[in-house]
């Protein structure tokens, strides 16, 4: 039960910040800053000084999808049916709270789940979705970082090609 108040509180952070998913850059306002979204995307050669000395929040993915769900006649994918987990997750994690702590300077981090929009989802396939990305983050809430606060998970929803979002 705590994990799907914790998931629904997720969606809703999700609401608030979707700008964030659209820009790839989000400010609030002047109390709250600017954050970021990070991801395997961006390689490995991000500069996590950087990030932490212009931004107060960053958006951390961690997974995409689920098995079976994708419609391979429409998306070509290299996943071959495992559950996709970002590579640089917890990379991104432990450099974005090293550099923190070299600035003594307190950043908010948000783990984030990627729904494909290549997606051919059931009720069920959508539970497993999101019991595979609440148990891959679920070791971030049992840290205690010095300088990062780990605050709700969300998910990012984005449109297909022709810019639908369909809800089946």
């Amino acid at each position: 039960m705590k994990d799907r108040f914790r998931f629904f509180k997720g969606f809703v952070f999700l609401i608030l910040f979707l700008p964030i998913l659209v820009m790839g850059e989000c400010s609030l306002d002047d109390n709250f800053g600017k954050g970021i979204d990070i991801s395997h995307n961006n390689g490995s050669e991000l500069n996590y000084e950087k990030i932490v000395k212009k931004y107060n929040f960053v958006f951390i993915k961690a997974t995409e999808g689920y098995p079976d769900y994708y419609d391979t006649e429409s998306f070509n994918t290299d996943y071959n049916k495992k559950p996709f987990i970002d590579t640089q997750f917890k990379s991104n994690i432990e450099k974005i709270c090293s550099s923190a702590k070299k600035f003594q300077k307190m950043i908010l981090i948000a783990p984030y789940h990627f729904i494909s929009p290549h997606s051919n989802k059931t009720p069920d396939v959508a539970k497993q979705e999101a019991r595979h990305f609440i148990d891959f983050i679920s070791f971030l809430y049992n840290e205690n970082y010095e300088y990062c606060k780990v605050i709700e998970p969300f998910i990012d929803v984005e449109p297909k090609e022709d810019n639908e979002i369909y809800y089946d």
